[in-house]
């Protein structure tokens, strides 16, 4: 693995950056949607016209995957306008009992999918608007200094335990976001995990990803996003992983794991057709080597290859695996 020292920006919680390419080869790309299971469909809707400025791309009923056991359900799918990535599609399942996969978890708590990292021109202002919705701060916005940026953020909890981290950038200017208006699409994704040594070895060893950014640091004492308190904070180490297969930071995966601190577990609960951010889903270049490849790494497959109609790519070959935290993870090829 070929190790590059560099300042960049990512999400919220890191001030020393390392990044790293690794030489190893992937046949997935970066998530190019995140699926959110809901009680009520109209209201999750409503918030992410609203307040994230989202426009709805198409509306189905009564469909049944075979790769979620063939509950019915109603989705409606949603983008940021002008972003062909980044979908949102909610997905409200009929007639069959539901947990919330987060119910009550704190930021240290591991487990499922912990939030989506979206960027925003007004922090305060988006937070107001979500509030309306019924949605909770769980960590207030914070300014600090990232490297040469400063920005500020904050995390947001809504309906069925789904977690949004805001990231404002302050200065210097924002470039590269054309279509950000109110929300921009979901770029990153994070999992807090209880041994990030065995996650990383499941993404990087055995998936074939690369790493873009490593971080461990001590906690300090002072406020953080975490909500950890600042004197219990400098004894814990806050150790941090951004992952994708092709080493970018668009549609990556966070992995964080907090030293020091021992939560809850919801990996058990991550799963169809209970309520939260349910999976990430990524595109794959050839299907039947990418399970070849990690099948031979030693990966269990969830759910084999199955061919789903999956509005707006028509049919797809799609699979399933979870991570070592339970993380429900889809991989799809475009037939």
């Amino acid at each position: 693995m070929k190790k590059i020292l560099l300042s960049c920006v990512v999400t919220p919680y890191i001030t020393c950056l390392t990044i790293f390419i690794s030489m190893s080869q992937s046949y997935s790309q970066g998530f190019t949607e995140a699926v959110i299971s809901v009680q009520d469909l109209d209201r999750a809707v409503a918030f992410w016209q609203k307040v994230g400025g989202y426009g709805v791309i198409s509306k189905t009923q009564n469909l049944k995957f075979k790769t979620w056991n063939s509950i019915v359900f109603d989705e409606v799918l949603m983008g940021n306008p002008g972003d062909e990535t980044g979908y949102l599609r909610l997905v409200k399942f009929k007639n069959v009992p539901q947990k919330v996969i987060r119910s009550g978890a704190k930021t240290w708590d591991t487990g499922g999918i912990f939030d989506l990292d979206i960027r925003v021109l007004d922090i305060d202002k988006k937070i107001k608007e979500a509030e309306t919705f019924g949605w909770n701060v769980t960590a207030q916005p914070i300014l600090y200094d990232f490297g040469k940026f400063k920005v500020k953020e904050g995390l947001i909890k809504g309906p069925d335990g789904v977690e949004i981290a805001l990231i404002q950038r302050i200065e210097p200017p924002l470039e590269g976001w054309p279509n950000l208006r109110e929300f921009s699409h979901q770029f990153n994704s994070s999992q807090v995990v209880k041994d990030i040594d065995v996650s990383f070895d499941f993404y990087v060893n055995k998936l074939g990803w690369k790493v873009y950014m490593k971080s461990f640091e001590a906690g300090k004492s002072e406020v953080n996003l975490f909500g950890i308190p600042p004197v219990f904070n400098t004894q814990t180490v806050h150790k941090v992983y951004i992952l994708h297969p092709e080493g970018t930071n668009k549609g990556s995966v966070e992995l964080i794991q907090i030293e020091g601190i021992k939560g809850q577990g919801f990996a058990e609960f991550a799963t169809p057709p209970n309520l939260g951010i349910l999976t990430l889903r990524f595109p794959v270049k050839n299907m039947d080597i990418f399970v070849k490849q990690i099948t031979k790494a030693g990966v269990k497959i969830e759910i084999q290859p199955q061919i789903e109609a999956i509005k707006p790519y028509g049919k797809v070959k799609i699979m399933t695996l979870r991570s070592p935290d339970g993380a429900w993870l889809e991989f799809y090829e475009v037939l």
